[in-house]
């Protein structure tokens, strides 16, 4: 596993350090409502499609970290998103529902080497 680079990977993928939130989180906001700022807010620095994704589930086939096969698997954002994370594509990772959870705010990018390829092409 590499650890993921906090920069510009691609055009609107910016990570932590990068662009500041746009919606602010009032101090009274339900953990609910805080995760919906948050997801709007990495939304703004990008975002990723239904197409890509399913791409990267089939490209990877079983979750990333411990390699179970046959679970659902949900989308991890690597840099998490309360940590400035984006939700482009260069920033999700699939994992099994117990990896999800347990990771924490660990920022370990475990997706094979070719990945990028699987989504854009080998022109990239």
């Amino acid at each position: 596993a590499r650890l993921l680079p906090r920069w510009q990977l691609s055009a609107g993928a910016v990570f932590k350090g990068g662009l500041m939130p746009i919606l602010e989180i009032p101090d009274d906001a339900t953990n609910k409502e805080k995760r919906s700022i948050r997801l709007a807010n990495a939304k703004t620095r990008g975002t990723h499609s239904k197409e890509q994704w399913q791409k990267l589930k089939n490209f990877c086939g079983s979750c990333v970290r411990c390699g179970s096969a046959g679970y659902n698997l949900e989308r991890d954002h690597i840099v998490p998103l309360y940590q400035g994370g984006c939700d482009c594509i260069e920033n999700i990772q699939p994992l099994c529902a117990r990896c999800n959870a347990s990771k924490g705010h660990e920022d370990i990018d475990y997706r094979p080497d070719g990945w990028i390829e699987s989504i854009y092409g080998a022109d990239r």
